[in-house]
C-alpha cells in the first residue's frame, strides 16, 4: 500500500464526541504523574523507564533550571484508558474511530489495523515534554515486561526489525493552547523540526516510534511550577478548576482552559493475516536473552566491547550506543505540513 508521513485532522470528532471525551476525562480524575511508571525488575533494574529521554532533557537544559524544577517540567500527568481492550466502556468509541483506522493504513502501508492503546496526557502551565521517540513493541517484547528505554534502543538499532510490531499513533487535542505546540522531526533528526499549533478537536497521526517529537513549553518556560514528584495527583475540583495536590496539600490551582489535554491512540498494524497470526500465536517471539545476545554481538562487531560486561555496564552501553537525539537549538523551525 502507498504511504504518507502524516495525516492531520481538523476536526477529528463531532461536537457531541468532544463533549463525551471531556466527560470521560472529568470522570476518571484524579491523575498520577508519568514518573510513577512501572518499576523494572531484573535487567535494567534501577534505571528509570525513559532514562534516555530524561537524560537528554537534562543535558540540553543544563544550567537553565535546578534538577528538581527540570523534573517538574517534564513530569506531566498520565493515565491509560485502554490497552488492547477498553478499561471502561465509555472509551470504546474512541478506540474504534474509523477515520483513525483509515489513516493508520495510509501511514504504515499495512492493511490490517488493530486498535490497542488509548491514554491521556495533561500538562499544566510551565510544563513541556522532552524530545523522544515513543516506546515501540516487538513480538515477545513490550512495555509490560522489558525496560522502555531498551525497547527504544532496539528499534533505533535496526537489529530487531523482523520482530517489530508496527504502531500507528494519533495525538488529539482538546484545548486551544498558549504554547504547548507539538514539535516533530518529520524530515528526520538532522533537519529542523515542524511545530503544529494545538487547537481544540484537531489531531495528527504518524509513526511516533520512529519520528522524534516533543511538546514545547505550555504558557511560558519561566512559569513557576509547584513541586511535582511521584505521588502528586491532578484533581478535578469542579468543571472549571483543577488542582495539583499531594495528600491534603494543595500546591496549585488551575483553570480548566489553562491545561493542555491530549488523548493518544495507538494501533498495531499488520500487512496481512500471516503477519497477524505470527504475532498472535507467539511462534516467533523474542526473549530477553536473545535480545541481549544480539546487542552484545553487535557491540563486539562495532569494537565497543570485547566481551559481555555485567548487566549494569551493558545497559548503559546500549543506552550510549544506539539512541541518537536530534541536535538541539536548531536555528529555524519548519512550518507545519498543513
Amino acid at each position: 500500500m502507498p504511504t504518507t508521513r502524516t495525516v492531520e485532522f481538523d476536526p477529528l470528532l463531532t461536537p457531541a464526541q468532544v463533549e463525551q471525551v471531556i466527560a470521560i476525562v472529568r470522570a476518571q480524575a484524579p491523575y498520577p504523574t508519568y514518573g510513577e511508571g512501572r518499576e523494572q525488575q531484573g535487567f535494567g533494574a534501577g534505571i528509570p523507564q525513559r532514562y534516555d529521554a530524561a537524560r537528554n532533557f537534562v543535558l540540553t537544559r543544563a544550567g537553565q533550571d535546578a534538577i528538581a524544577q527540570l523534573a517538574a517540567r517534564t513530569n506531566y500527568f498520565r493515565d491509560t484508558f485502554a490497552y488492547e481492550q477498553p478499561l471502561f466502556p465509555e472509551i470504546a468509541f474512541f478506540q474504534q474511530l474509523p477515520q483513525l483506522l483509515t489513516a493508520a493504513q495510509q501511514v504504515t502501508g499495512k492493511r490490517i489495523v488493530r486498535p490497542a492503546i488509548v491514554y491521556l496526557n495533561i500538562l499544566v502551565p510551565g510544563q513541556e515534554l522532552a524530545t523522544h521517540t515513543d516506546v515501540p513493541e516487538f513480538r515477545g517484547a513490550n512495555r509490560t515486561r522489558e525496560p522502555e528505554w531498551l525497547l527504544v534502543a532496539m528499534h533505533h538499532s535496526g537489529l530487531f526489525e523482523r520482530w517489530r510490531r508496527h504502531i500507528a499513533t494519533a495525538v488529539s487535542w482538546y484545548h486551544d493552547c498558549d504554547g504547548g505546540e507539538f514539535v516533530y522531526y518529520a524530515d528526520g533528526p538532522a533537519q529542523p523540526p515542524r511545530l503544529l499549533p494545538v487547537r481544540q478537536n484537531t489531531a495528527i497521526l504518524l509513526d511516533t516510534d520512529s519520528v522524534f517529537h516533543g511538546i514545547a513549553p505550555l504558557a511560558r518556560r519561566g512559569t513557576v511550577l509547584p513541586p511535582i514528584e511521584p505521588g502528586v495527583r491532578l484533581h478535578r475540583d469542579d468543571d472549571a478548576h483543577w488542582s495539583v495536590r499531594r495528600d491534603g496539600d494543595v500546591r496549585a490551582v488551575y483553570d480548566w482552559d489553562d491545561l493542555r489535554l491530549s488523548i493518544s491512540w495507538k494501533a498495531w498494524c499488520f500487512a496481512d493475516e500471516d503477519e497477524m497470526r505470527l504475532n498472535d500465536t507467539h511462534t516467533d517471539d523474542l526473549t530477553l536473552e536473545r535480545i541481549l545476545d544480539t546487542f552484545v554481538a553487535d557491540l563486539r562487531a562495532r569494537g565497543t566491547i570485547t566481551s559481555r560486561p555485567d548487566d549494569d555496564v551493558l545497559a548503559h552501553t546500549i543506552l550510549d550506543e544506539y539512541i541518537r537525539f536530534p541536535q538541539e537549538g536548531l536555528p529555524r523551525v519548519c512550518p507545519s505540513s498543513g
